[in-house]
């Protein structure tokens, strides 16, 4: 019989098949009779590998052993001879099998490219295009992000709506040696430029750079979020008005939760400033959604979007919202 992992439930139930990873207190098991498993951390008893299994801790630490005994608040590794290696406190475990990358090993590459058409002819004459995507290149002490949307509406030929966005940034994730003040591996420092423009709102383009400074409290398929803050460098250039230059306070937020045992997605992502302008200005753009995965990295998405400004062009409402259905994929 081929060898393979053993995982121990507190029940007692046995189940055979192959350990993937652990994060965010949920264990991956590969099984040939139901597939990939999604088990409960706090319901595991013993975990047995014919492979050594790789324990990442919270401080940088890595461990290998082929036993782990879950003892309620600590966990005990033991290597082939099953001799004790090391307790350790469960809270002390970051992940077990982790990616590469975490490692300082190689990188992870992933995006969504997400479209939303309409096409009517007959009575009525309206086109609707709306694609947004973006790309992360995600290695242990850096990152870098990229986020666009496009959308365009014509009704009879004539465009009733044009808007486009393109932002990007660097991240760089400091060791603890390198200054005392970043004593954790999820601060990050990095620099972040975001290119606007919407015609309808009369705003020809809207310039945004400066650093910005975050944490990563959650990094993982599971659940994720990041918060950050800097300040910018704000250049606004209005098709009918007068361009204007000011200092911003910056905040971005970004989090994603899987629900139903990762069958739906939920997201919220929040992009705004606080302009130091004359007069002083609020400008939030949030979406808000679900995602729903399908087969093979496609995804179902339904969204909203919101757009305010506290001193909008003449003529220009100050809060806009978008509704959306999307067929994305990911990857």
């Amino acid at each position: 019989m081929a060898q393979a992992d053993v995982l121990i439930l507190k029940n007692g139930d046995r189940l055979t098949g192959e350990v993937l990873n652990e994060t965010d207190g949920v264990l991956k098991f590969n099984t040939s009779y139901a597939g990939i498993l999604s088990i409960q951390w706090n319901e595991v008893s013993e975990v047995r590998t014919d492979k050594s299994m790789v324990l990442l801790l919270e401080e940088g630490e890595v461990l290998t052993g082929l036993v782990v005994k879950n003892n309620g608040d600590t966990l005990q590794l033991e290597n082939e001879d099953n001799r004790a290696v090391r307790e350790l406190t469960k809270r002390s475990v970051k992940e077990i099998n982790p990616e590469s990358w975490r490692l300082g090993k190689g990188y992870k590459f992933s995006g969504m490219i997400n479209i939303s058409m309409k096409y009517d002819r007959g009575n009525n004459d309206n086109d609707v295009i709306d694609l947004d995507g973006n790309l992360e290149f995600r290695r242990l002490y850096d990152r870098v992000r990229f986020y666009g949307e496009y959308d365009v509406n014509r009704t009879k030929g004539i465009t009733t709506k044009l808007k486009w966005l393109v932002a990007g940034a660097y991240d760089y994730f400091p060791t603890s040696d390198w200054s005392y003040v970043f004593d954790a591996p999820d601060w990050f420092i990095g620099l972040g430029l975001n290119l606007k423009k919407d015609e309808f709102a009369e705003l020809n383009l809207r310039t945004r750079f400066g650093p910005h400074i975050g944490y990563q409290f959650y990094e993982s398929k599971p659940l994720n979020l990041l918060v950050q803050g800097g300040f910018e460098a704000v250049k606004e250039e209005f098709t009918g008005g007068e361009d204007n230059q000011y200092w911003a306070n910056t905040w971005r937020l970004v989090f994603d939760r899987y629900l139903y045992k990762e069958k739906v997605q939920f997201y919220f992502i929040s992009d705004g400033f606080y302009g130091f302008a004359s007069p002083d200005k609020t400008i939030l753009e949030n979406w808000t959604g679900f995602r729903f995965p399908l087969k093979i990295g496609f995804v179902a998405s339904i969204e909203a979007e919101t757009d305010y400004d506290s001193q909008p062009a003449e003529n220009v409402e100050k809060l806009s919202t978008s509704y959306r259905f999307k067929l994305g994929y990911k990857f």
